[in-house]
């Protein structure tokens, strides 16, 4: 099966500093202006993207590369300090705005740079970034920021290129992974926080690629019964459908239908591929899919929330409908379930056709 790469919507909401955060349908919500979490996720997935392309495609996705990179060297303020949004003439707004979450995603993608960009000098740079953010990674309290940047540590570990801080931060990760996990979980609620809220796979796909496992025993308990929970909780019939926004899912409560967002199918089908590799016998491969397909209409609203024609995605779906907005999270969310494809599992790659055929997808 063929993956879809158009830039067009890329290119609609790259404006002269970056990547716009918000849109108003098609067109960039200039009033937003722009944010370094996007631009970070932004760079994260051009880096993976670039080597895909050819001709004058490749040389478009290398020049919103650029851009996107000099947006994050501009909002270090001072080394390891960040501001996270801009407005549209370009000035910084106040830096109340940064958030642990922020700092994990530039954390990522300055590992996600050092791994897979050509360019050295970028590189260099995302290697000074990355070593001034060492200490504030390490007074991290907030969980996703933990597995964000434990998803980091692991990449580099894998490519043999890590620095030496980074298994000290691991074991902090896991910890405080593990810490959640052993405070909330019940055998009725096996679960990290007493509400699932958003990024929900992002605790699990951290602890499946932690290796050396520091703890093996817990570590298989919580990949094990976290997975086939949250499995359980936002795949019905083989449809994905994550938790809502609008209510969330409390531990006495129902998992909220309201508010779809496609953030949550990036980073679903992401861990879900990861989790086949190691665990063939715990997923099945419609529940693999089952992400990416909720873009295509294989959803609770039986709408395609993604154009492949313009590499845009909807920023969510209600249960009345879908938020027509088409905003930089949604795409990079979309845009990246493509990248995965690209390498997934032939049978994964072949039931995803099949379905789409079946459903009535443009693909």
């Amino acid at each position: 099966m063929q993956a879809h790469f158009s830039l067009k919507h890329f290119s609609r909401l790259m404006g002269s500093y970056g990547l716009y955060q918000h849109a108003d349908t098609y067109n960039p919500l200039l009033s937003e202006g722009y944010c370094t979490d996007d631009n970070a996720r932004a760079v994260q997935l051009l880096v993976h993207l670039v080597p895909l392309l050819t001709g004058s495609q490749r040389l478009e996705a290398e020049n919103f590369l650029a851009a996107c990179w000099q947006f994050l060297r501009d909002a270090q303020v001072t080394p390891g300090s960040y501001i996270n949004f801009r407005d549209v003439d370009g000035r910084w707004l106040p830096r109340k705005s940064e958030s642990e979450d922020m700092y994990a995603r530039v954390a990522r993608c300055c590992v996600e740079v050092i791994i897979h960009d050509t360019n050295v000098q970028r590189c260099r740079e995302a290697r000074q970034m990355l070593d001034s953010l060492v200490e504030r990674v390490g007074r991290f309290t907030a969980p996703r920021a933990w597995a964000e940047t434990l998803i980091a540590w692991s990449a580099f570990v894998e490519a043999g290129e890590a620095p030496k801080y980074v298994r000290g931060l691991q074991e902090k990760g896991y910890k405080a992974l593990v810490g959640l996990w052993q405070s909330n979980a019940a055998s009725t609620w096996p679960w990290f926080e007493p509400v699932m809220t958003y990024a929900n796979a992002l605790f699990l796909h951290a602890l499946l690629r932690l290796t050396p496992k520091p703890d093996g025993n817990i570590q298989d308990i919580i990949l094990e019964e976290g997975a086939s929970f949250l499995i359980a909780s936002t795949i019905r019939d083989n449809m994905f459908i994550p938790i809502g926004s609008d209510g969330w899912y409390a531990k006495a409560g129902k998992p909220s239908l309201n508010n779809q967002q496609p953030i949550e199918a990036g980073l679903m089908f992401d861990w879900l591929l990861d989790y086949y590799r190691l665990y063939p016998d715990r997923v099945s491969d419609e529940q693999v899919a089952a992400p990416y397909l909720w873009f295509f209409g294989h959803n609770t609203g039986k709408v395609a929330l993604a154009d492949i024609k313009e590499g845009a995605s909807y920023d969510g779906l209600f249960t009345v409908g879908v938020n027509k907005h088409r905003g930089a999270e949604s795409m990079l969310a979309y845009l990246w379930t493509e990248i995965l494809l690209v390498k997934a599992p032939v049978e994964i790659r072949g039931y995803i056709e099949a379905e789409n055929k079946r459903i009535g997808a443009e693909t």
